[in-house]
């Protein structure tokens, strides 16, 4: 897509990690590719609106739709 770069596995093509131009501060990266903890703690929830109804949040950090 234009204004955006992915990177996928060169073995297997899964995606690994993302990053659009207008969020160059913002790296999406696929957790399920981790092998360790990375020490990072979440900011916020994304795309609550399409949880399964069956997902609970019960932490206090900010959510969108």
């Amino acid at each position: 897509s234009t204004g955006k770069r992915r990177c996928f596995c060169g073995r297997c093509g899964s995606p690994i990690l993302k990053r659009s131009d207008n969020a160059p501060e913002t790296l999406r990266l696929r957790l399920g590719t981790l092998d360790s903890d990375p020490r990072l703690k979440p900011s916020k929830h994304i795309y609550v609106g399409s949880k399964a109804p069956w997902v609970e949040i019960t932490d206090h950090l900010p959510s969108s739709n």
